[in-house]
């Protein structure tokens, strides 16, 4: 499970990234949209995708294109 945080960075613009957890080393970079909602979306997906891919054994979804 993972905790996303969501900062405004101007009117029109929110930043989404994973909370770090002390001593846990992250390298992810944060996903950008117009909303909380899209941005924390945009990186909820890219999650699920990247979690998929690590449980087929690091191989590309034969679905997507």
């Amino acid at each position: 499970m993972y905790q996303i945080e969501v900062v405004p960075i101007d009117p029109h613009r929110w930043r989404a990234y994973i909370v770090r957890v002390p001593g846990v080393p992250t390298a992810l970079m944060p996903f950008y949209g117009p909303t909380p909602d899209q941005a924390a979306g945009s990186l909820l997906e890219w999650l699920t995708r990247a979690h998929a891919r690590a449980a087929n054994g690091g191989k590309a979804d034969a679905h997507k294109n």
